[in-house]
């Protein structure tokens, strides 16, 4: 099987960023893990954007997950989270901006340092 990323930029319901932090988790994030396919997941609080000129702003986005996949249908396996999302497998909130989310299939280009 291929390795993919499923990179998902998220922000929190105006007013709710924290209950959105601790939903994503203490709940989503194992949820998503528990979806065949996905062997692993890292997730991130996006601090700052960097723009064009080095110029630093907030940004819009409050989280960036990205889930390792081991599948040869990464296309399946997205469709299979998705499809669960506001299930009992996968319970949603209202603190998560379903609407501003922002979803990427990839694979790796490479790694560095390079390995022997």
């Amino acid at each position: 099987m291929a390795k993919y990323f499923y990179a998902v930029l998220t922000k929190a319901t105006p007013g709710k960023a924290e209950e959105f932090h601790q939903w994503y988790d203490d709940q989503h994030i194992k949820d998503a893990v528990a979806t065949p396919g996905v062997v692993s997941a890292k997730r991130f609080r996006i601090q700052y954007e960097v723009g064009a000129g080095s110029v630093v702003k907030d940004s819009p986005y409050d989280s960036l997950a990205i889930y390792e996949m081991d599948t040869d249908d990464p296309v399946a396996v997205a469709k299979e989270l998705s499809g669960r999302a506001g299930s009992p497998a996968m319970p949603l909130t209202d603190a998560l901006d379903r609407a501003a989310s922002i979803k990427y299939v990839a694979t790796a280009a490479g790694v560095w340092p390079k390995e022997d």
